[in-house]
């Protein structure tokens, strides 16, 4: 079970999640029971061609020291609107 958190307390951990040019954008951060956290967000790579925008649905799973145990991306190119 998880829980949507709607503003940070206090801050146990800090770190940079994704890839180097990439525009990445958090949309929500929520927390779990288990204590693991979800954070759902978009990214968005550099156009593959004119015309056409890779946006993708991004989805990352942490712990909670903060470390990634997995994140997906779904979608295909101008699909994707958040």
């Amino acid at each position: 079970m998880c829980f949507l958190t709607p503003f940070v307390l206090s801050a146990q951990w800090a770190n940079i999640y994704g890839e180097n040019l990439i525009y990445e954008d958090v949309k929500r951060v929520i927390e779990c029971t288990d204590g693991s956290i979800t954070v759902i967000g978009k990214k968005q790579y550099p156009n593959p061609a004119p015309g056409i925008e890779a946006r993708y649905f991004w989805v990352l799973k942490l712990n909670s020291q903060g470390d990634t145990l997995w994140s997906n991306e779904y979608g295909v190119p101008n699909s994707y609107r958040l």
